[in-house]
């Protein structure tokens, strides 16, 4: 740095300009052999009161930081102390506004300015983050701001986690063990009593609530596992947890505002408009022991669903049931256990407008075995879209295979149009069409009110562009071999017109399936459906679920079963050797066996 403009004696070493007056006198901080920094002016007049141990700082204006008996404060130009010398450290903040600084005194951080007025209480266990532009989230770490316009932040004494505004106010109050995001940027979890290190396979740490970024409770601080999931709030206690998002044990349900919506369930699945609730569910432990040989190896707690006396519910988002319950008279005992009135009084194949419904309390805890659960539910129930649920019954059928499965119906809750348990499953294609199966293992398409296709197909491929290909596959005994019918679906407004356009083998519909360059121009077509068939089929073969059909249904047989002839025939008589058991069981022990080998 250069020595002042005017100096005639020069008797300081080090020179740091610090701010010109209104006059145009420059002042600086300089050190003369091993004194102290002073404050000199142009003529290296040093008669101001104005010393300190490290090199002067300018804050603002004419306020000057020095260091005195390895403590900071803050003095003005003519050596009036305006912040206490008490501070063992004092730095700048590069903020939006330039007159905060982080201090330290006595192990706890705070935020001051240029005048020693609090900003953020000395008090916390870390310093108050810089805050660039409090604007922008990216600009610090979710560890720190946790919620909107919220710093997370640490009592230096009690060593308890809370929340402040980004002016400095404790908006949560630093009493928690832990304070963590919730999903919602306008909201955190609290806890209280959680420990560092728990005891392994321990689901309850401490206990749960939730504040807004206001620093409003929004969920008491009560519950052993809080989750946050569309827009909703799920608090209880968790026993199991399958995967993510997904658990069971017993909750309730909040809303933004802190208002219990229901409570006494195990799972839930939140709609756009509509809540589907199970109750019933319990957990079954075992010990399980793992064995090296005949030694005990290991010994581990197994916890698994027991989902034998699970129901479900499906109300709309002011609880009122998507299921007429109505149509059962209340005085049949079996109504409890029997769903077949949703068979018996509902039109096949056809929508039932719901009428009047029951409704549930709102903010009342319930449980399997409260009258009007029993009356609205069903087996179970899950989300097909956000306008569609499908449910099973009780009622059980057994299939062409020997399996036993339930039967499925679906609830169009935008319409309140429930269809009756017809289907073994259903698949949506769109908020209004659906893939459905049937008894037989055959696939039709619906929409709400009727099926547009009825169930005939094995296979049908996915639509686009209005169109589709749907697949009728039968084995011809005579020449022990599989035929395809396949049909070109063109899909109108209400209806779906069905063209017959070429029959193949099972092993050219194997490859046109498995085989990574299928081509349909092998076949005789029409040029017009020829381009239009191909052109489809090139779009949905490089799309992943291309296909929908019955779970149990595996394709490759249809190839495998054609070429089995061809296939044991290509065997040559070295690999049929090698599943000749006789060959190996002949009496020989090792030694002869590994002669014979080497003779080989």
């Amino acid at each position: 740095m250069d020595k002042p403009l005017f100096s005639k004696y020069c008797h300081a070493l080090e020179y740091k300009h610090l701010f010109k007056s209104h006059d145009d006198m420059n002042f600086y901080s300089a050190k003369e052999g091993d004194n102290n920094y002073i404050m000199v002016n142009d003529y290296d007049r040093g008669n101001y009161d104005v010393w300190s141990e490290i090199p002067i700082i300018l804050l603002e204006d004419d306020r000057l930081l020095c260091k005195r008996n390895e403590k900071y404060g803050v003095v003005n130009a003519e050596g009036w102390i305006v912040i206490p010398f008490v501070y063992d450290r004092f730095d700048n903040r590069e903020e939006f506004e330039n007159d905060r600084y982080s201090v330290l005194l006595d192990n706890r951080w705070g935020v001051i300015d240029a005048s020693g007025r609090e900003l953020f209480r000395i008090k916390y266990s870390n310093p108050i983050p810089i805050l660039k532009f409090p604007r922008r989230v990216s600009t610090v770490s979710n560890d720190v701001i946790i919620c909107r316009g919220g710093i997370l932040v640490e009592d230096a004494d009690t060593h308890r986690q809370g929340l402040v505004s980004l002016n400095g106010q404790e908006v949560i109050p630093t009493i928690y063990s832990k304070i963590e995001q919730s999903g919602n940027w306008d909201y955190v979890f609290v806890n209280w009593g959680a420990i560092e290190e728990p005891k392994p396979n321990c689901t309850w740490n401490g206990i749960w609530g939730c504040y807004n970024w206001q620093g409003k409770e929004v969920i008491p601080v009560k519950y052993h596992a809080i989750h946050y999931i569309n827009g909703y709030f799920i608090v209880g206690d968790d026993e199991y947890n399958d995967w993510e998002d997904k658990y069971y044990g017993i909750y309730d349900l909040y809303d933004l505002q802190g208002n219990m919506i229901i409570g006494g369930f195990n799972n839930c699945q939140i709609g756009t408009n509509y809540f589907i609730f199970n109750f019933g569910i319990t957990i079954k432990s075992h010990w399980e022991t793992t064995y090296w040989g005949d030694i005990e190896y290991d010994e581990r707690l197994v916890e698994e669903l027991n989902c034998d006396k699970m129901c479900s519910i499906i109300v709309d988002k002011e609880l009122k049931s998507l299921i007429p319950r109505h149509l059962i008279e209340q005085t049949r005992e079996e109504a409890e256990y029997e769903f077949d009135f949703l068979m018996n009084n509902l039109p096949i194949g056809e929508g039932l407008l719901i009428g009047e419904c029951p409704r549930l309390c709102q903010g009342k805890k319930y449980s399997k075995d409260d009258k009007i659960i029993k009356g609205i539910s069903v087996r179970s129930a899950s989300s097909i879209n956000d306008f569609a649920v499908k449910y099973s019954s009780n009622k059980k059928v057994t299939m062409d295979d020997g399996s036993i499965v339930r039967l499925t119906g679906i609830i169009f809750n935008n319409e309140r149009m429930v269809i009756a348990p017809i289907y073994i499953s259903i698949k949506s294609i769109s908020d209004r069409l659906f893939f459905v199966l049937n008894k037989k293992g055959l696939v039709g398409i619906r929409d709400i009110s009727k099926e547009l296709l009825k169930p005939q197909f094995n296979l049908i491929a996915n639509p686009h562009n209005n169109i589709a290909i749907g697949f009728k596959i039968a084995y011809i005994e005579e020449e022990e071999i599989y035929q395809c019918e396949c049909s070109l679906l063109k899909f109108n407004e209400d209806s779906i017109h069905q063209e017959d356009i070429v029959k193949m083998t099972g092993s050219q519909l194997y490859e046109l399936l498995y085989c990574e360059f299928s081509n349909w121009r092998d076949f005789e077509l029409s040029e017009e459906h020829k381009i239009l068939i191909t052109q489809y089929w090139e779009h949905i073969f490089s799309k992943n679920d291309t296909f929908w059909y019955s779970y149990c249904n595996n394709f490759k047989y249809l190839w495998k079963d054609e070429h089995y002839e061809e296939i044991r025939g290509s065997m040559s008589n070295d690999s049929t050797d090698s599943y000749n058991w006789e060959y190996y069981n002949d009496g020989l022990d090792m030694d002869q066996q590994d002669e014979r080998f080497w003779n080989f």
